[in-house]
């Protein structure tokens, strides 16, 4: 719909690793970490308010993707 929308894009990588679709996230993730390096921090913390349903590993993958 809006695809210059950073925090669309995040929230559409945010629902697809919630029902199991990681790899199909990670390139979403990583064109808005490049973008913006600050959503990086927001991933770390919504995994504990369970916003983010994943494990450590997953994370892992998650956060290093724009590197």
């Amino acid at each position: 719909m809006f695809p210059a929308n950073i925090e669309m894009r995040y929230w559409h990588a945010v629902s697809l690793v919630n029902i199991g679709k990681l790899e199909q996230a990670l390139p979403i993730f990583r064109d808005v970490f490049q973008k913006d390096a600050n959503w990086i921090e927001l991933t770390r913390r919504i995994v504990t308010n369970q916003m983010l349903n994943t494990s450590a590993e997953n994370l892992e993958k998650i956060i290093t993707i724009h590197k």
